[in-house]
């Protein structure tokens, strides 16, 4: 584990704590992600043979699973030094590489350096590097090779976000990183509009549903807005925020945002 992030990462939370490396060399079965990328074939082949080692022959929930485990190595230490710590890895897809293990899994996110200090900058200085440099351009060659909407692999990302800021906020409390936290949730996941007018992909991914009871009972629940397809998968169904739990399909529906 990086070691300064170490205070934060204590405990039962030390793995999330050990999904980015800082390495100068890398072990073998690493890929580096911008060539990964720039091979729609490469990306094709791992798709498939994750497909083939799960059984299934539909694409769309495959590419949701990888960056559902993916967005777990990656974003809780790249949130906590951008929000804890004020600091920016070097994320950007050109710098970046992914050790995957022999079934096409990401294991570790690898950077080269331990980036820069940006104590006190805007939200949109600590998080652009990893949303437009990395993840847009994952997103965007995930989609195209499987076919599966941007906007899923979006919402994937952004329940991943808002756990993680959630967890953030109970292992430092603090009054001055409370308000840190709140500020940078409020930018990534709640305006609508980045300046200079650009739309938020993240942004509206809950609904709220008022689930009905047998007993007359009435209450809200918060939804993800998009199905991340884990139920196409063998063996797997709903998990507890799903849009499209069949025991959520009889309330009445009220999305917080829009896309």
């Amino acid at each position: 584990m990086i070691e300064f992030l170490k205070p934060v990462f204590k405990g039962s939370l030390a793995a999330y704590g050990e999904g980015v490396a800082c390495r100068a060399t890398l072990p073998p079965g690493t890929v580096h992600l911008l060539e990964w990328l720039n091979s729609p074939s490469a990306v094709a082949d791992l798709l498939c043979r994750r497909a083939d080692l799960m059984r299934v022959a539909d694409l769309r929930p495959v590419a949701s699973a990888w960056m559902l485990t993916y967005t777990v190595l990656l974003l809780p230490p790249v949130v906590a030094a951008a929000t804890l710590f004020g600091r920016v890895f070097p994320v950007a897809a050109r710098e970046v590489a992914i050790e995957l293990d022999s079934q096409g899994l990401p294991r570790t996110v690898i950077i080269p350096h331990l980036g820069s200090n940006a104590a006190g900058r805007h939200a949109a200085e600590r998080y652009m590097p990893l949303i437009d440099a990395h993840l847009t351009p994952l997103i965007t060659r995930l989609s195209e090779v499987s076919h599966l909407p941007a906007k899923i692999l979006w919402g994937n990302v952004a329940r991943r976000l808002d756990a993680i800021l959630d967890q953030a906020s109970a292992v430092s409390p603090a009054a001055g990183t409370a308000a840190q936290l709140e500020a940078d949730r409020d930018y990534l996941l709640r305006q609508r509009i980045w300046r200079p007018g650009r739309r938020n992909p993240m942004f509206g991914r809950q609904l709220s549903v008022l689930q009905r009871f047998a007993d007359g009972r009435q209450a809200h629940t918060r939804l993800h807005r998009q199905c991340c397809l884990y139920y196409l998968l063998p063996g797997k169904g709903y998990c507890a925020a799903c849009p499209l739990s069949p025991q959520f399909q009889l309330g009445k529906s009220k999305h917080l945002g829009s896309d």
